[in-house]
């Protein structure tokens, strides 16, 4: 039988060369398995912290008091479809319009509009009036300590913005203007390119 010829030096290198690939694919490996592990402990520690979250959020679940029974209907479905809000009381002066928030939400309902003003448990007073009743119950809620969301607009006159103002000032307490525009997506993405210049200066805005 004839004996293998050695490797010529040109295999030699060769074989050389494959092994330090071989080392350094199992270094790179080795490193992506730790990015790998660091991540995975990053995600794991997210999730704690969100679920976290969550819970203190089912921990804070607010009661609200509704105040109107017309457009007050869009603002209702959305407390019932929310896992942060407890209950909901609904205010109105007729009776029929009041039986809808029950029935399909399951809402209790009142005329006596005190009831939700001296409820202690209540904490936010969601004002869906006729505007020019805007800032008499947006001030009165935050007088009875509770924060308050404010269809739009939040009134009819300057005058009366100002009292609402200053009494969010006096009180320390929360208001919102009803601005949810402000939150969609699409402005949300508009507003950013604008102020950070992304396509250059604004000079005109059409919105189809």
């Amino acid at each position: 039988l004839c004996e293998r010829p050695a490797p010529r030096g040109g295999d030699d290198r060769k074989q050389a060369k494959r092994e330090r690939s071989g080392s350094l694919l199992s270094a790179r490996l080795g490193t992506c398995r730790e990015v790998l592990s660091a991540v995975s402990s990053l995600a794991l520690a997210a999730r704690a912290e969100l679920m976290s979250g969550h819970v203190e959020r089912e921990l804070a679940a607010m009661r609200v008091g509704l105040l109107g029974t017309g457009f007050a209907i869009a603002h209702a479905g959305i407390y019932a479809a929310r896992p942060d809000v407890e209950d909901v009381v609904v205010f109105g002066r007729t009776p029929e319009k009041l039986r809808t928030f029950a029935e399909q939400f399951g809402f209790a309902t009142t005329t006596d509009i005190n009831e939700i003003y001296e409820d202690r448990t209540i904490d936010l007073v969601d004002v869906c009036l006729p505007t020019p009743l805007h800032a008499d119950h947006v001030v009165r809620a935050l007088e009875a300590g509770k924060d308050a969301l404010c269809e739009l607009p939040l009134a009819s006159t300057m005058a009366d913005a100002g009292r609402i103002v200053d009494a969010q000032a006096a009180t320390a307490r929360q208001v919102f203007v009803d601005m949810f525009g402000r939150f969609d997506p699409a402005v949300e993405f508009l507003h950013t390119a604008a102020r950070e210049g992304t396509y250059g200066a604004l000079k005109t805005l059409h919105i189809p």
